[in-house]
């Protein structure tokens, strides 16, 4: 049987957005941080800049544990992706990646994070310097604890990894 929160994602899909927003708000009533974090990002769609979106991230953010990944990867998405949270971008992103570090740790946490983690430190953020190895060491521990979709999307990292070293090597040749 579906749990409510499976259940909002079926009336979702089947384009009945009140019936799973209406679910969202009971359980987010009964503390789900889940339906909290998903309901942000209805309602950011629905009202870009919406203040209760801005709200529900900021208070999951504030009462999340240590060892929920799915959540701190949910909240990083949110804030890193949809831009909801805080208003100042710099600071948003800083929470967010915070996130991101959170849902990647070794050994339980995410793959798919782990993934996001290692093309941070491949590509740069505002909060991620460059940094190959780093990089690298991300993508092979997803590798380790993902199933074959997520290996496979390590080992395409890998190779835009070190597309990425030669050509950063090409750069720092040419002067």
């Amino acid at each position: 049987m579906a749990t409510d929160q499976e259940r909002t994602h079926s009336l979702a899909k089947e384009g009945q957005y009140s019936e799973a927003e209406g679910i969202r708000r009971r359980l987010l009533k009964s503390g789900s941080l889940e339906a909290a974090i998903e309901l942000a990002a209805v309602l950011d769609r629905q009202d870009p800049g919406s203040a209760e979106a801005s709200e529900l991230i900021i208070n999951s953010s504030k009462a999340i544990e240590e060892g929920d990944f799915l959540n701190h990867y949910l909240l990083y998405l949110a804030m890193c992706y949809r831009d909801i949270g805080d208003s100042d971008f710099i600071a948003r992103q800083a929470v967010g990646y915070h996130h991101l570090v959170l849902a990647a740790a070794p050994p339980d946490g995410l793959p798919a994070a782990m993934i996001e983690m290692a093309t941070s430190y491949a590509r740069g953020t505002v909060t991620f310097e460059r940094n190959f190895e780093l990089s690298e060491e991300w993508y092979r521990n997803a590798e380790a604890c993902g199933d074959s979709s997520v290996r496979q999307d390590a080992a395409d990292g890998l190779k835009e990894l070190a597309r990425l070293r030669k050509k950063a090597a090409t750069i720092r040749g040419s002067f």
